[in-house]
């Protein structure tokens, strides 16, 4: 069974693509950074398919619903779900337009602008499985996603009022959040507001529950007074950062803007797999030899920077030492050709390995051992190129640690130095022998 974490979600876009189904096909307007090229998008278990836009095609949403044992109206329903993730994921709008469906995707519409990025990072995306959370989020897509700073207004109001149902506690909940908002253009209104003399608490409980959603009710708001439209705009960012705060208390969705200071440990992984003895003697100074720690059997570490995913599989511990604040280890793969040398650094939480931590020991007449060679260098490169590294166990495809991206420091990753060793050891490889 392939490893998910080595998908190649381009590739499987290409092949998927090619699989008979009843798909259901879905045009957006979207302010998400749209990928140039078919991608896969893993979410909660279903592949979406995101497919570029063009002058003349809206970019798409796919949705293969045979193949996950969906009726069609259940696959508009999971990308309505996918769509309230990515609009969380930043802030980003995300409207269908047009929606459609056939043997196979097809481009559909034409799209009234977009950001396109040469590939949509799936680590954006939140796993929405809870019912309340993923209404609370539909409500904010369809709040940001609005042309009509009206509608726009509503739906973000909506989210307040659905997670806190009774007038009071709502008020209350009004009066105690937004001292605390830190959006620049949030604050800046409110200071307007208070400039006024405004109570901005009443003022924009009032605007949401009779100004906007009743009509009837005097004083209400005219879409077709310009300053009703204007004021109701600038209103936009404050329902925004609220809309944001009430969903991150309530459900524990964090944020893009706040979701760095709760996101888990990048060690993780690694202070389960040593354990609670092992983590304080070490972070106490204490030796920790005699004490056992388990390592898993077969390792990966990979490398990936936008689309690239490179892996080095097979490896095992060869060696693991107690550093000051941490635990080094030493892998090696089978053969002990290639070694990677890393630090799990206890103290700062991070897992420190380095482009010249990976070695790799070559057999110039060896057409096996010069492949693995190119292998292993293209890794390096893509790790100087900002990459990020991880090391997963193999057989339980867990995450042990990941590294932060890599940022070389006073040197610059040298061009001249991956074409000359690309171009040396491909020399080496035609010359070589079979093994």
């Amino acid at each position: 069974m392939p490893k998910p974490y080595l998908r190649d979600l381009r590739a499987d876009a290409e092949t998927l693509q090619r699989e008979v189904g009843n798909w259901v096909i879905v045009g957006v307007e979207t302010s998400a950074p749209w990928p140039t090229t078919a991608q896969v998008v893993p979410y909660l278990g279903h592949d979406f398919i995101l497919r570029p836009g063009t002058p003349d095609r809206a970019p798409t949403v796919c949705l293969n619903a045979r193949a996950h044992g969906f009726t069609a109206d259940q696959a508009r329903d999971a990308i309505h779900r996918f769509g309230s993730s990515m609009a969380w994921a930043g802030d980003w709008r995300f409207e269908t337009t047009m929606w459609m469906s056939g043997s196979h995707p097809f481009g559909v519409g034409r799209m009234q602008g977009g950001v396109a990025q040469d590939f949509f990072d799936v680590e954006e995306l939140s796993a929405i499985t809870d019912d309340d959370a993923a209404t609370a989020l539909a409500f904010f897509r369809e709040g940001i996603s609005a042309h009509s700073p009206f509608y726009g207004f509503l739906n973000l109001y909506k989210v307040i009022g659905f997670i806190h149902p009774e007038g009071n506690r709502r008020a209350a909940w009004f009066d105690a959040a937004l001292p605390a908002l830190t959006d620049p253009l949030a604050v800046d209104r409110l200071a307007e507001l208070a400039a006024d003399g405004t109570n901005a608490s009443m003022y924009l409980r009032d605007e949401g529950r009779n100004a906007i959603a009743h009509a009837e009710r005097g004083p209400f708001v005219n879409p077709d007074r310009g300053i009703d439209h204007l004021r109701i705009t600038r209103d936009l960012p404050i329902m925004q950062a609220l809309a944001r705060q009430a969903i991150q208390e309530r459900f524990g969705i964090h944020h893009r803007l706040s979701r760095a200071g709760h996101e888990p440990s990048p060690i993780a992984g690694f202070l389960d797999l040593f354990g609670d003895e092992v983590v304080q003697q070490t972070l106490g100074g204490v030796d920790i030899t005699g004490l056992t720690v388990e390592t898993p059997d077969d390792i990966d570490i990979v490398v990936r920077r936008g689309p690239t995913t490179i892996a080095l599989e097979g490896l095992a511990v060869s060696g693991l030492e107690q550093v000051r604040g941490g635990i080094a280890l030493w892998l090696r793969n089978a053969t002990e050709t290639v070694q990677a040398t890393f630090v799990v650094d206890l103290v700062n939480g991070t897992l420190d390995l380095g482009p010249e931590d990976i070695e790799c020991l070559t057999n110039a007449a060896s057409r096996s051992s010069i492949g693995q060679a190119l292998h292993v260098h293209e890794f390096v490169w893509t790790y100087l190129l900002n990459g990020v590294v991880e090391v997963w166990d193999s057989d339980t495809g867990k995450l042990l640690g990941k590294t932060a991206v890599f940022f070389p420091v006073n040197a610059m990753a040298s061009p001249q130095w991956h074409e000359e060793t690309v171009a040396r050891l491909s020399a080496l490889l035609q010359d070589a022998v079979e093994d």
